[in-house]
C-alpha cells in the first residue's frame, strides 16, 4: 500500500505520516523544502518536494497512491484560494485514476463554533471566522466522493501530545510565570491526543466510505481546571491573567476567537464506523508528562 501525505513536515502530518509506516505502507511525505527530509528518512518516510499549487510534478506518485492524506495547511492571506485551488486540481486528478484510491481531508473542531449539547457531526454548524473557509474545502472534497475515490473529513478537537499543538503555548508561558484565562476560563474544549488522531487516519482508509467524523478523546476539559492543573506544574509561583475579551483579542489577534471557544464534540460515529478507541483519555491526568517532554 501506498500513503501521501502532505504537510509531512508538520506537526499533525508527520504524525500521520509515520502511523501509516506503522502499518507496513509506504510512505511519501510532500514538503515544501527539504529543510526536513532527513527528519523524515529517519523515521522510514519518503520526503518528496512538492508545490501543492502545482502537482504535475507529482502526477506519477499520484496515480500509484492508496490513500492521499491532506495535512497541508495555509493560513495566510491568500489560504482560502489556494486551499481550494489545491483541493480542486487533487480531487480531479483523484478522481479520474483507474484505480481505488482514498481522500483523507484534515479540517478542525473551530467549524462547529460554539456547542452547547455534544455536536454530532450531522448538527448544523456555524464556524468561527477564523475557518470561514473551511466548510467550502469539506464540501468540495465530500462532493468528488465516487466508486472509485472515497472521501473522508476528519474534524480534531485540540490536539496535544509530543512537541506542539496547543499545549506548546501554555507551557511557554508557565516558564515565563503566567497564564491566562479569557473570560475566567469557563468554557469547555474537546481535545485529542496527536497519536491517537493519526490512528485515526489510518483506520479511515482501511474502511473507507464518504463521511465526516468528529476525533476527540471523548472528554469535557473545563479550561480553567486546565489553567489551575497547569500552574501547580510551575517549579516557581505563576500568576494567572483573567483577559476581557477585547484584551484577548489584542493578545492573541484572531486566534482569542479560538481559546475562547465554549464546546463539546461527540467522538461516538468515529468509534461505531472505524472502531477506533482512543489511548490517551485524560489530558488533564497525565499534564505533567506532557510538561516535561516539552521541558526536555
Amino acid at each position: 500500500m501506498i500513503a501521501v501525505v502532505s504537510g509531512a513536515s508538520g506537526y499533525i502530518g508527520q504524525a500521520v505520516a509515520e502511523a501509516f509506516r506503522r502499518h507496513g505502507y509506504r510512505v511519501y511525505g510532500l514538503v515544501r523544502s527539504l529543510q526536513h527530509a532527513k527528519v523524515l528518512r529517519a523515521k522510514e518516510i519518503e520526503p518528496t518536494l512538492v508545490d501543492l499549487q502545482d502537482l504535475s510534478s507529482c502526477h506519477d506518485l499520484l496515480q500509484r497512491c492508496d490513500v492521499f492524506a491532506h495535512c497541508a495547511l495555509s493560513l495566510n492571506q491568500d489560504g482560502t484560494r489556494i486551499e481550494q485551488e489545491v483541493l480542486t486540481s487533487l480531487c480531479s486528478f483523484l478522481a479520474q485514476k483507474s484505480s481505488p484510491t482514498t481522500l483523507l481531508y484534515t479540517s478542525g473542531c473551530f467549524i462547529y463554533g460554539n456547542t452547547q449539547l455534544p455536536a454530532k457531526e450531522t448538527d448544523l454548524i456555524s464556524p468561527l471566522s477564523i475557518v470561514s473557509w473551511r466548510p467550502a474545502c469539506e464540501q468540495l472534497v465530500l462532493k468528488h466522493h465516487s466508486q472509485k475515490l472515497s472521501t473522508t473529513i476528519l474534524r480534531p478537537g485540540f490536539v496535544y501530545g509530543r512537541v506542539g499543538g496547543v499545549a506548546d503555548m501554555w507551557f511557554s508561558s508557565l516558564q515565563q510565570g503566567s497564564l491566562d484565562l479569557i473570560e475566567g476560563g469557563n468554557n469547555h474544549w474537546s481535545m485529542v491526543h496527536l497519536d491517537d488522531l493519526a490512528e485515526a487516519f489510518v483506520l479511515a482508509h482501511k474502511k473507507p466510505s464518504s463521511r465526516i467524523l468528529n476525533v476527540t478523546d471523548g472528554n469535557e476539559y473545563l479550561v480553567k481546571e486546565i489553567i489551575e492543573k497547569l500552574s501547580s506544574l510551575a517549579s516557581t509561583p505563576c500568576q494567572i491573567h483573567s483577559l476581557s475579551h477585547a484584551q484577548a483579542l489584542e493578545k492573541y489577534g484572531s486566534f482569542a476567537e479560538g481559546l475562547a471557544i465554549d464546546q463539546i464534540l461527540s467522538n461516538a460515529t468515529c468509534r461505531k464506523e472505524l472502531g477506533w478507541e482512543p489511548f490517551h483519555q485524560n489530558f488533564l491526568e497525565e499534564l505533567d508528562i506532557y510538561y516535561k517532554a516539552w521541558n526536555s
